[in-house]
């Protein structure tokens, strides 16, 4: 279900506040469902999310420390030791 559908045809045909909720409640669930699915095939496999998640962490750490070092040299603020 698409929001042009819910728009142009099955909102007017609900019976005030009540009827909209439930129709978007469906919109809103039937656009979910996909997403659900995938969550709840990631929750099977804990090691492999943890993986990725590793693997997130470590590729923001090297994205920040290089950021941080052109910071640093932009404000002069290098120190060589």
């Amino acid at each position: 279900m698409n929001v042009v559908y819910v728009r142009n045809s099955r909102l007017r045909e609900s019976s005030g506040a009540e009827g909209g909720a439930r129709i978007l409640t469906e919109a809103l669930n039937n656009y979910l469902a996909p997403i659900r699915a995938r969550r709840a095939e990631f929750a099977k496999d804990p090691t492999y999310v943890a993986g990725v998640l590793r693997r997130g962490i470590e590729r923001a750490n090297a994205e920040a420390e290089s950021t941080i070092i052109a910071v640093r040299r932009a404000m002069g603020m290098v120190y060589e030791t």
